[in-house]
């Protein structure tokens, strides 16, 4: 009897094991993502220019311009970004009656600054509506095989842009290309994008010559 009454008195004596666990530390939170902030873009569109001199030198031929372009972004909804393109056309120049037409070719490079808004409204959006517009200074160059190398022109007109369209996620696992020693991945969604666009460049630069342009493009964009 005694000794059932030392042992419990030893256990009431001794600190309770509940006073002892010690809470186990709870799994650190993951910060939040940061905010994607950068839209790499690449494309081919179909472009149509008529401007009269352009028509009848160059008609409808050769009209697939490729773009690469680059927005900044701000909650990734806002942004401004910088653009460059290279079309090349190949068309029949101008000869005085009775001569035998020369071969033109003409080269455009379209360099813009824009804004850029975009409809995205949760993190895994599949389809991302988006809209942009700026200035473009189309650098111009032509070659016609019956004018002298001395003479060959060029120049750059100047003028409004606007386009619109859509991105479509496409379903990649999860990503994984690192971008730093540690950190989150470099590339955080790939999209499919279909925009329409316009220009308008017969207002500033060489008289008379209109390099107003509208078309469709196809391209691949990279959210990082």
């Amino acid at each position: 009897m005694l000794r059932p009454a030392l042992i419990l008195l030893a256990l009431l004596a001794s600190t309770p094991a509940w006073a002892e666990m010690v809470e186990a530390p709870r799994p650190s939170e993951l910060p939040p993502p940061p905010d994607r902030s950068l839209l790499a873009s690449v494309q081919v569109g179909a472009l149509l220019q008529d401007g009269p001199a352009m028509k009848q030198v160059y008609g409808r031929e050769n009209p697939l311009q490729v773009e690469v372009r680059a927005t900044f972004l701000f909650e990734e909804r806002f942004g401004f970004g910088f653009s460059g393109g290279l079309q090349f056309r190949r068309g029949t120049g101008v000869a005085p009656s009775g001569a035998t037409p020369s071969e033109a070719l003409f080269w455009q490079i379209p360099i813009a600054v824009e804004g850029h808004l975009r409809m995205a409204l949760w993190k895994d959006q599949i389809a991302v509506p988006y809209a942009r517009f700026g200035v473009t200074a189309v650098v111009w160059h032509e070659v016609d095989h019956a004018t002298s190398p001395a003479t060959l022109p060029w120049g750059v007109k100047f003028g409004p842009h606007a386009a619109g369209g859509a991105q479509f996620r496409l379903p990649f696992p999860e990503l994984d290309f690192e971008g730093r020693l540690s950190g989150p991945p470099l590339i955080d969604a790939v999209y499919v994008h279909v925009e329409g666009s316009v220009r308008s460049s017969s207002n500033l630069g060489a008289p008379g010559l209109d390099l107003s342009a509208a078309g469709v493009s196809l391209g691949l964009t990279l959210l990082m």
